[in-house]
């Protein structure tokens, strides 16, 4: 044991060298873990708003979606009503016809104003 201490006290500046490398080294090794560490977060947080964004787009598309679905109804209801107009129309024409009043004797651009003056009325 005598011979192991005095081997010691001859390689004391060695020692204390190797073992301030040790230390030196560690803490490197432990400030890149921190830093890698602190990475990860970072990308997880990124990644979590990634989610949220991702998420937003998706409801944003769902809603777009029902909308042109809900336009497409509507549009088809109209398109609907349209016939249903042209029909009318095309049946009172034939009834004016029948009768002998078309076309009419009266020129188109008095009737326009005819109507507006139903209007400022």
């Amino acid at each position: 044991m005598t011979k192991l201490l005095d081997r010691l006290k001859e390689h004391t500046t060695s020692i204390y060298a190797f073992l301030f490398t040790l230390i030196i080294t560690s803490s490197l090794l432990i400030f890149q873990e921190i830093k890698h560490a602190s990475e990860l977060i970072k990308l997880h947080q990124q990644q979590g708003l990634l989610v949220e964004f991702i998420d937003e787009r998706d409801k944003l598309i769902i809603e777009q979606r029902e909308a042109m679905i809900n336009t497409e109804d509507e549009m088809s209801d109209l398109k609907a009503i349209l016939s249903g107009q042209q029909a009318f129309i095309e049946k009172i024409i034939l009834y004016l016809k029948r009768i002998g009043h078309w076309p009419p004797k009266i020129p188109p651009n008095e009737l326009n104003d005819g109507d507006n003056n139903r209007s400022e009325a």
